[in-house]
């Protein structure tokens, strides 16, 4: 299983859930690196920490590029429509009526907190995935 490093000793045996030890900061990655080298036949556990680093770095850049998406969908959104209600009127020339024009402010907001949301997400995001990248980058270099 890729989420999990089992390392087997003489006497017993440990696992390790790698989702729950990752993500770590840089500091705690290379002690965590210190004591997998420090195994026997670290190699292998080389190889399965390799495999799990580039899934997630893949699972978080995909997220990454739908935040960017959504982000920009919404922005537009929220661009538009603010550009109608300041003007009062639609792209077309109408005029829009009091009512619509009160659901539209309403929808600006609803857009604003939006887009907001998945560019912080979108950010959390980008750093968890060049961690993630750094982490493939040391895994790949021990193993050589």
């Amino acid at each position: 299983m890729c989420d999990v490093l089992e390392i087997n000793y003489p006497n017993g045996r440990m696992i390790i859930y790698l989702k729950g030890v990752f993500p770590k900061n840089k500091k705690q990655f290379h002690k965590f690196m210190k004591f997998i080298r420090s195994l026997p036949d670290y190699e292998e556990y080389l190889d399965v920490l390799k495999v799990y680093f580039q899934k997630v770095a893949d699972e978080n850049e995909a997220e990454f590029k739908l935040c960017g998406k959504v982000y920009f969908h919404y922005k537009q959104l929220y661009a538009e429509t603010k550009n109608q209600v300041d003007n009062g009127k639609y792209s077309n020339g109408v005029y829009i009526e009091e009512k619509q024009l009160r659901e539209m402010k309403d929808d600006i907001k609803i857009y604003k907190n939006i887009y907001q949301s998945y560019e912080k997400q979108g950010k959390s995001t980008k750093r968890k995935m060049e961690n993630f990248k750094y982490f493939l980058k040391v895994v790949n270099e021990d193993v050589l």
